[in-house]
């Protein structure tokens, strides 16, 4: 509903959304007659298409060379506008230097 909101006053905002199909590790296909954890979506959910639904704009990338012409029509446009970037199911964090830079302690 906050999607909504932003349409209805034509908020300039944009959110950006990296999808790795769920929450954690995500899964890259449902298998046939298994049931995916209860913290994964499905596969291939097109995010953007929530602000579609509302009078936003979305745009999707899954591909490095669509990621800036996306960001940079959602942040030139009117009102508000959502990115869903796919990224890996299997992405790894980066390491970092120190461990609360990756919410891990």
């Amino acid at each position: 509903m906050e999607v909504e909101t932003m349409c209805r006053h034509n908020l300039p905002i944009t959110i950006i959304v990296i999808n790795n199909n769920g929450i954690g590790g995500g899964v890259s296909e449902l298998r046939e007659g298994k049931a995916p954890p209860p913290s994964v979506m499905l596969p291939g959910a097109r995010y953007e298409k929530v602000i579609d639904a509302s009078g936003g704009r979305g745009y999707f990338v899954d591909q490095p060379d669509q990621l800036l012409p996306a960001l940079t029509a959602a942040n030139e446009g009117d009102g508000p506008a959502i990115v869903n970037i796919a990224i890996d199911p299997r992405a790894t964090r980066k390491p970092q230097q120190f461990d609360w830079h990756t919410g891990r302690t």
